[in-house]
Parts: structure tokens; sequence; C-alpha cells
């Protein structure tokens, strides 16, 4: 693989991070965000009902804390964002990728998300097992000294734009309405998909905590083991599936970033996750690896 590609993908990866974080703390974001279940008002009987009947479950979570909890949801959303099309940016100033207006939009904030989905961009960004220090930063003044859970952080989200759908259709913005819950719906559905990782890695923390060897925390450890390998089946699975495919398809494409956009039509994945599973197929068939 291009030693010289690499060094540039690995300066982007470090510096998008730095940059999001100084992006988001320019945009002084609340880091309280009340919602009641007034705030849905305009949705519709069934849909204020489903809105309302989540915010109940995290209120039931986390009580007084609920509007910190928002109020990060709504960081993590821009920090996301800014990451995602902050490495398209990087990456294109440095030649690195193409220059068309497809990768013009994905250097954008506002541009990456209207593309690939808010709520995708998210999970991708939150499915990371180890927490960025510049993501730490978000708890600080806040009543939350562990990293939340990423069903947490994406309900959470799903309430901002449940109420921005609201907002939107209430000033006669229906098209904006629709988008914002469609964001909502994407959220929502990939945090109740991570119910089992969430629990799983709960009980491993809490297995360690205790720190006993006893059958009760053995048989925790291995469920959070399990946990996590099945949220990433998924993923693995799908990435074993690109790499079949670019052992096939790779020389019909001139560049990495052509093989990205055609992988991104066939996969549920972004771009920039495309994109690296491109690289790596390449660094393994280069070592020769089947």
């Amino acid at each position: 693989m291009d030693e010289e590609f690499l060094a540039k993908h690995d300066r982007a990866r470090i510096e998008c991070k730095v940059n999001a974080l100084k992006s988001v703390n320019k945009m002084d974001l609340p880091k309280v965000v009340a919602i009641s279940d007034d705030s849905f008002s305009g949705l519709g009987l069934k849909t204020t009902r489903y809105a309302c009947k989540v915010l109940e479950s995290l209120r039931e979570a986390h009580g007084d804390k609920l509007p910190h909890l928002i109020g990060l949801s709504l960081r993590e959303i821009w920090y996301a964002l800014f990451d995602a099309s902050g490495y398209i940016a990087l990456m294109k100033a440095e030649g690195a990728m193409g220059d068309n207006d497809y990768m013009q939009k994905l250097a954008t904030a506002e541009g990456y998300g209207e593309n690939e989905g808010i709520a995708w961009t998210l999970y991708n960004q939150l499915s990371e097992l180890v927490e960025s220090k510049e993501q730490a930063t978000f708890r600080d003044g806040t009543p939350f000294e562990e990293r939340l859970s990423l069903g947490d952080i994406l309900k959470g989200a799903a309430m901002y734009w449940f109420v921005a759908a609201a907002n939107s259709y209430r000033v006669g913005d229906v098209v904006g309405a629709f988008d914002w819950l469609s964001e909502a719906q994407d959220a929502l559905f990939l945090a109740n998909g991570n119910y089992m990782w969430d629990e799983g890695a709960k009980l491993e923390r809490e297995s360690a905590m205790a720190n006993s060897a006893n059958a009760v925390t053995a048989a925790r450890t291995a469920l959070a083991k399990a946990a996590a390998q099945a949220r990433h089946t998924e993923t693995r699975n799908m990435k074993a599936d690109v790499f079949d495919w670019l052992d096939v398809h790779m020389t019909e494409f001139k560049s990495m970033d052509a093989a990205a956009q055609a992988i991104i039509k066939q996969q549920p994945v972004v771009f920039r996750t495309a994109r690296d599973w491109v690289g790596d197929w390449k660094k393994l068939r280069s070592a020769g690896t089947p």
C-alpha cells in the first residue's frame, strides 16, 4: 500500500478530531436542554405518544440528569459531523481524495449529515470502543463521571430531533419535519439494536469493580464479551463481503475513492468507513494476506 497515502490518512484521522472539538466549542451549544411532553406538539397523536414514551423511559433512567444527557447528545451529534467531514476535507487538501461535487458536499458538516445521515454518522462515531479524549470533555460540567452508553446518547439525540421536527412543522416546513423524524427513527432503531451491547458492557464494568473470581463474575464477563461480539458480527460480516467483492472488482476502479463510492451504494455504511475498508483491503493484500 502507498506509504505516503497512509501517512496522510493517519495525520487526517488525528487532526480531524482536534479540529472537530474546536468547531463544537465555537458553537457554544447549551449543556442543558430541557424537553417536556409539550415540546412534541404538532407531530400527531401516535408520533407524540411514541416520543413521550421514549422520553419517559429516559426520565426514569436519568431523572434530573436528563437535560444534561440531551445537551451532551447534541454536542456528540456535531462532533461526529465535524469529525467525519473534517477527515474528507483534510484528505482532499492533501490530494489524497477526489474533488468532485459529491466529495465537496461530504467535506462540510451539514453536507455530510445530509448525504450520509446524521443518526448513522453519530452511530459510527459512538461505535468506537474507546472514548476519545476530545469526546470525554463533553462530560465536563455535567453529572456524568463515566462514558454514557451508546443507546442513551442515540435516544437523547432522537428526542432532540423529535422536537426539531415539531418546530419545523409548526412553521410550515413539512419537508424539514419529515427529515428530522427520519433521523429520530434511525436513532431509535440503532439504539434499540444495541441494547444487548450496552447491557453486556455494563455487566463487564460491574465485574471489574467487584474484582471477584467466582462463577457469577465469570458468567457476567462471558456475557459482556458475547454482547460485544454480537454487536460487531454484522459489521465484520459486511466487511468480509466487501473484501471478497474487492478481490474481484478492485481492478475496475482508478482510485480507492471510486471503489469506496461503489461500496456505499451496496452496503449501509458511510463513505469514510468504506474508504477505510478499501485501505485495509489494500494493506492486507499487499502483505500477501488472503
